[in-house]
């Protein structure tokens, strides 16, 4: 017999598993130490600047700049000697800390509130780039996301180190990090969700809305009878450090993580799609005949000045109507724009009629975009400005530049549409917060008056729904006493209205401004008295 026949084909052992490593208990270092003082003091800071109390003193102000400020003064102690201060790195927190700063301008409550969530999401965005944990660039749509998406794990990576480093214990492990997070993830998803049903819920069923006010009235009982006493006021200082200060160091030491290497993002929006060619031109098609029709309107009647009985009131009634709605579409257009010119073929590749198409209605709406201002225009020149039309003028100016960048993007696919458009939008929204444009607006409308290009001026509209920057404004209207326009014993009611105002605020620093300053130094109210 073949000796081969006989020889037996002997296994090869399995290679050894490879030993786990044994976790080390946790080594407390300088930036473990660096990342708890300043999450503790951001979180003393929030509460004191956040809180309620702050909030009816007159708004956020100087302790929103002095938050920001800390904040990123803390991230940046916190990233890894040696991490390149990119250009992008810097842009970000160059913006951050202007947005920050901004809010010491002006008393504007809505805009100060959206500059400290800006300024703080711009500060994450370029201490994530800065630590080399999200993509070490700014051009693209994904690094917003991955900053946002590691800011989330970030707050829980490192929250019971501490803890563990006090028992010398060693660190919790991915899973048991991974189940505490789903935890939390599931409980802020149970309650927003339930914030929205209960309600609905409350409203459908009367028995139903009774239980819950009463639990609710219970457990809002239950937290005054614990939290009343003085000798109990430590164990809700310690559940809001657990609360807000942990996952404040847990973020900050996550800036100290391993570098993430470059290669493809997280997250990829919306890929390009020969499949979208046809429906494009259908729909591109579609839209421009509506819009051409429109558009030869505007010339025949608008800007030729025609006047026609169907038009309701007269060609100046046509012509100071519609502006808004006319800026919701251009707005709508940028938005169809900007998808077509991410998810449709290059030029080369076959999307050539799509993008031609897209080109059209880029004409189209400058038109309705000019169609818009000149009604604007008009109607400005008879009732004055106010900060909704402001705002819309501002909002126009930036849709055309939008407009321009993505015509550009739609003829050369190698332009960087989203980074022209991010820094245009930064550049747009830093120049409105920090011109004070409830001042801007008051003065116009002060200037007009006194110049005579419009015959009355509401003064209630400047005392009441403008911030402190429109005093100044308010009190040149002095020099118009006795001209008529004016009801100027109202006027007089109303300056004493808004000295009462100031008078009444309580002076804090949290809520202090450069505004409200002035307008207290030109009142004569000292708020120290």
């Amino acid at each position: 017999m073949d000796e081969t026949l006989k020889s037996e084909t002997i296994p090869e052992k399995p290679a050894p598993k490879a030993e786990k490593k044994e976790k080390q208990p946790v080594v407390w270092g300088k930036r473990d130490t660096i990342a708890l003082i300043f999450g503790a003091a951001l979180s003393i800071l929030w509460f004191q600047v956040y809180g309620f109390a702050a909030m009816l003193e007159g708004g956020p102000g100087l302790g929103v700049t002095l938050f920001q400020v800390l904040f990123l003064i803390g991230g940046s102690l916190c990233v890894k000697k040696g991490s390149p201060l990119t250009f992008s790195v810097k842009i970000l927190l160059g913006a951050s800390l202007l947005l920050a700063l901004t809010c010491v301008l002006h008393s504007t409550y809505w805009l100060n509130l959206i500059n400290a969530v800006i300024s703080i999401a711009l500060g994450l965005m370029g201490l994530m780039i800065w630590s080399g944990r999200t993509r070490a660039v700014w051009d693209s749509f994904s690094a917003v996301t991955e900053s946002f998406v590691l800011t989330l794990s970030g707050m829980f990576a490192h929250y019971f180190r501490p803890f563990s480093a006090l028992t010398n214990r060693k660190p919790m492990g991915k899973k048991a990090r991974g189940r505490f997070l789903g935890v939390v993830c599931g409980i802020l998803a149970a309650g927003a969700m339930l914030i929205i049903v209960v309600p609905l819920l409350s409203s459908a069923d009367e028995v139903f809305a009774d239980m819950t006010l009463g639990v609710m009235i219970k457990v809002k009982d239950f937290f005054d009878d614990m939290f009343s006493g003085q000798s109990l006021a430590w164990i809700y200082k310690t559940l809001r450090f657990l609360l807000l200060a942990l996952p404040l160091y847990s973020l900050l030491k996550s800036l100290g993580d391993g570098h993430r290497q470059p290669g493809e993002p997280m997250f990829r929006w919306f890929p390009r799609m020969e499949q979208a060619v046809i429906p494009a031109v259908v729909f591109l098609a579609a839209l421009n005949v509506v819009y051409a029709v429109f558009v030869f309107i505007q010339f025949t009647y608008l800007f030729g000045n025609v006047e026609i009985a169907v038009m309701s009131g007269g060609f100046a009634e046509y012509a100071r109507s519609g502006f808004f709605q006319l800026v919701k579409v251009s707005a709508l257009n940028l938005g169809v724009l900007l998808l077509a010119a991410r998810i449709l073929p290059t030029l080369k590749e076959g999307g050539r009629l799509p993008r031609y198409l897209a080109i059209v209605l880029i004409v189209f709406t400058a038109v309705i975009l000019a169609s818009a201002l000149y009604r604007m225009c008009l109607y400005v020149s008879v009732y004055s400005l106010s900060v909704k039309r402001f705002l819309t003028l501002w909002a126009m100016a930036l849709i055309a530049v939008s407009l321009i960048a993505t015509g550009v993007k739609l003829i050369r696919d190698d332009f960087p549409l989203y980074t022209t458009l991010f820094a245009a939008v930064l550049v747009f929204w830093i120049g409105l917060s920090a011109m004070n444009f409830e001042a801007r607006v008051a003065n116009y409308n002060v200037d007009a008056y006194l110049e005579g290009k419009v015959e009355t001026i509401d003064i209630a509209y400047l005392a009441r729904s403008l911030s402190d920057s429109a005093v100044p404004a308010l009190l040149d209207l002095e020099q118009a006493r006795g001209r008529e326009g004016i009801d100027w014993d109202h006027y007089d009611s109303l300056v004493a209205e808004v000295t009462d105002m100031l008078a009444y605020r309580t002076p804090t620093w949290r809520s202090w401004t450069i505004s409200t300053a002035r307008a207290c130094e030109l009142m004569g109210v000292d708020r120290d008295a």
